[in-house]
This record gives structure tokens, sequence and C-alpha cells, in this order.
């Protein structure tokens, strides 16, 4: 079974998040992330549209840890507000 490669031009590192390596990743995140503040930001939509990105895959198995996280960080929250 072959391995996708990066989606960014002349990468080809395989892809790992949303069609692109880490490194690309991380790239486009942080252009997200800056961009908020902007009259036009960048999104994700944005970008996969114009083929740079590929929709999130929400069956990822690391999807269900972070989901699992935030649920027990909440739950935290949530009883340490109450013992307060």
């Amino acid at each position: 079974m072959s391995k996708a490669t990066c989606l960014a031009p002349d990468c080809e590192a395989t892809s790992r998040c949303r069609g692109n390596c880490s490194r690309h990743y991380n790239s486009l995140r942080q252009l997200i992330l800056r961009s908020k503040e902007n009259d036009e930001p960048v999104t994700w939509e944005l970008l996969i549209d114009a083929g740079l990105a590929t929709p999130a895959t929400v069956d990822h198995p690391l999807s269900g840890f972070i989901t699992g996280v935030l649920a027990t960080l909440a739950e935290r929250r949530r009883s340490k507000e109450s013992t307060s």
C-alpha cells in the first residue's frame, strides 16, 4: 500500500494531517491563526478549495483521545469550581 504524499508543492514527505506533512500542516495552521484578525481570514475551507488541504477526519484515533482529554479537563474544572 502506497502512502500519500504531502499536498504542498515539491514536498515528498508522507501526509499526516489534512493531506499535509507535519511541517506544512503546522505552517497552514499558523497561517489560519494569524489571519483571524484580517478582513478576509484564511480558513481550512479556503485551503481545501485551493487544493492545499483535505477535510479533517473525525474518526482518527487521536481525535477520540483529544475529546477524552478535553472532557476530563472540563470535569475537573467543574469539580474544582463546585468545591470553591
